[in-house]
């Protein structure tokens, strides 16, 4: 990343500028340093690794992708002590300095500093991205390092640069262990980046796959309550009781007697995806205050429109390095809904960023028209 005395200025605009939106969100939705429902759960770990050391790690050892956030906690607390404003102020630092990177990415696509700093921005202005930077929960520093890790495959997508490998190996294991439904966009990007790898470097990513895979062995032998075995049974549960929305009984749907262990049950299970899909998103726009409603409509549906938009344009121009982009919308989204749908917004915040860079392609398409269309006139 070569950089400039104009390129200096921005970055410090955009870091200054999305540090100030989630500041402000902050203090709007008094979120900063305060807990959610896990957050005790984290502070605990992160006070089990300050006392065990490696013992914590040696005793979940098959729930690796739990590590991330409290091992960053406990460093937090190391340094700070449980000061959780401080913490939060952390979180906001970092999230603020991947957005540099994000608009990297965005202005590889676009070509346009102005529009690029413009949607990067935007990105923070979803509220349900934002106002997550505030809270002790593991949902800021996953969003962070999903960012790393989207910058780091785009470049050794586009430069073929075996350091560029390393670091998209290095952040993806990262967020695998910080956010746990990041293993299905993770997948989609190896997947892409085998695919397309050069020869000298593809022992760095079959490496990192190998270590994925390996991870997943361990876990899926895991027989605590965070294992794959335990968990997958839950999930499985939900659709024999019902459940679309997870504490949500309003929204379950009613099981015709006699259904289950039919082949009758195969449609309600259909009826029920597609119940969990709908509500994925629309929850959004319901049961919260009526500001919080409002910066949903001004901001996510602009995003999901032009998202999709640009996605039709990148498969009709065949721009296949951002296809593993749009498939990882769909596979995100699919995995989510196929194990558990929340009324809390913050599993579909991750989904936000991979729609910003694919949206960028479709500004791209609108900004030239647009200056086409100028030009003609003039």
């Amino acid at each position: 990343m070569k950089s400039n005395t104009k390129d200096i200025w921005i970055y410090i605009g955009i870091f200054a500028g999305a540090a100030f939106i989630s500041i402000v969100y902050g203090y709007l939705m008094h979120t900063f340093g305060t807990f959610g429902g896990d957050s005790k759960y984290y502070v605990g770990q992160a006070q089990r690794i300050l006392s065990d050391g490696l013992g914590f790690y040696m005793d979940h050892i098959s729930t690796p992708y739990y590590w991330g956030y409290p091992t960053f906690l406990a460093l937090c607390i190391a340094v700070v002590g449980e000061n959780w404003m401080a913490v939060a102020f952390v979180q906001v630092f970092l999230s603020a300095l991947s957005m540099i990177f994000l608009y990297h990415i965005v202005y590889e696509i676009i070509d346009n500093f102005a529009l690029s700093i413009l949607l990067t921005l935007f990105y923070k202005l979803i509220l349900d991205t934002s106002m997550w930077d505030g809270r002790i929960l593991s949902d800021s520093l996953g969003m962070t390092l999903e960012c790393m890790t989207l910058y780091f495959f785009y470049m050794a997508m586009q430069n073929r640069k075996k350091k560029d490998y390393i670091w998209f190996s290095v952040f993806a294991l990262l967020f695998f262990t910080t956010r746990t439904n990041s293993i299905s966009l993770i997948i989609i990007l190896v997947i892409a980046a085998l695919v397309k790898i050069p020869g000298k470097a593809k022992w760095i990513v079959c490496g990192a796959a190998a270590v994925i895979i390996l991870a997943g062995l361990i876990v899926a032998g895991g027989n605590g309550y965070y294992g794959v075995g335990t968990q997958m049974g839950k999930f499985v549960n939900y659709f024999r009781q019902g459940e679309i929305v997870h504490g949500r009984p309003e929204y379950d749907y009613l099981i015709p007697e006699g259904h289950i262990g039919t082949p009758l049950f195969i449609l309600d299970i259909l009826l029920m995806v597609l119940l969990k899909a709908k509500y994925y998103w629309s929850i959004y726009f319901n049961g919260y205050s009526t500001v919080h409603i409002a910066l949903c409509i001004v901001t996510i549906l602009p995003i999901f429109l032009l998202t999709l938009f640009s996605a039709v344009c990148i498969i009709r121009d065949k721009q296949k390095q951002l296809y593993p982009f749009v498939v990882g919308i769909v596979s995100y989204s699919f995995f989510q809904i196929c194990t558990e749908v929340d009324f809390d917004q913050r599993y579909r915040a991750p989904i936000f960023l991979l729609c910003i860079i694919c949206s960028a392609y479709g500004t791209k398409k609108i900004y030239l028209w647009m200056r086409q269309r100028i030009q003609r006139k003039g």
